[in-house]
């Protein structure tokens, strides 16, 4: 019940009610056995109106799991999620550095390459029975829907370690469309937070030109040297007629790509300021002449 969020109500986090069943157990247990031995008739008079043993500051004010381990148990024991979904924080990332949606994968032609991102769901590892070689399929949902992972032969032994469940991917490789649930043979498989640093050629910091005081400027400046990378750093300043003029930082100012990067522009200058410009090229299709990786049973 504390894991689905039943105790919420508590006004203590689920790490601190969940930390805290050990001991209610036991001393319920001592209770009872208490009773069952008839000392309760003796000292329950006294014990009654004796104050309630506080609870230890270090079972009561745990500070509460990471979001996507409290979703995980929500999803663990109610099918589904209830405060949020775990790639709520990475639909930017998703939006951005995919290639195409999951609805999209169905329609594309025989052997097209895609760039998707999500989260493992499911994941199913086992012995092939053709070939005697260790397989792992994977479910991995992205906003309602899902598409399948299929990792054999030495694509096995590079991505097996990588696949966990509750972790958001990013996948590249050849979409197979035969089935109801498209599945992708993949080239590459890497961390979803990594998309940004792979894929992204520059990032534009959008300014309305007449804002743009010195005080701005040094702002500007400051976040850019408190997200130092390889990227480069553009300002658009959109002019009152509507168009855009756009200066390009210092090489000194090249900036670090990502979630951090976006939420700390937007919050600082408001929403929107952020916009990667990002690379949407993708591999060959890699040659499979073994057929059978498609069927591992």
């Amino acid at each position: 019940l504390i894991k689905a969020g039943a105790c919420d109500s508590f006004g203590q986090t689920r790490a601190s009610l969940t930390a805290q069943i050990e001991r209610a157990l036991s001393r319920a247990s001592s209770a009872a056995a208490d009773r069952a031995r008839g000392q309760e008739t003796l000292f329950g008079m006294l014990e009654s109106n004796e104050p309630e043993e506080e609870m230890p500051v270090g079972l009561r004010e745990l500070p509460e799991w990471p979001e996507a381990e409290k979703l995980g148990y929500e999803k663990e024991l109610l099918g589904f999620y209830v405060s949020g979904h775990p790639l709520d924080p990475y639909l930017g990332i998703l939006d951005n550095y995919s290639t195409h949606s999951i609805d999209e994968l169905i329609e594309l032609p025989k052997r097209t390459t895609t760039r998707i991102g999500g989260l493992v769901n499911d994941i199913r590892r086992g012995i092939s029975k053709k070939t005697d070689k260790p397989y792992c399929i994977a479910t991995v949902e992205n906003t309602g829907n899902e598409f399948g992972v299929l990792c054999v032969n030495e694509n096995y032994e590079r991505f097996n370690h990588l696949i966990e469940l509750n972790k958001p991917l990013m996948f590249i490789g050849e979409v197979n469309n035969t089935e109801d649930v498209p599945k992708i043979f993949p080239q590459d498989i890497f961390p979803l937070d990594e998309a940004p640093a792979r894929y992204t050629k520059q990032v534009h910091l959008r300014f309305k030109a007449e804002s743009l005081n010195p005080d701005a400027m040094d702002r500007v400046r400051n976040l850019a040297e408190a997200h130092s990378g390889e990227v480069p750093l553009f300002l658009c300043l959109k002019q009152p007629d509507g168009q855009s003029v756009f200066l390009e930082a210092s090489d000194n100012f090249n900036v670090k790509p990502g979630r951090d990067f976006y939420s700390a522009a937007n919050e600082m200058f408001g929403p929107d300021t952020y916009y990667a410009k990002v690379d949407m090229t993708l591999p060959e299709p890699q040659n499979r002449h073994k057929k059978r990786s498609a069927n591992v049973e």
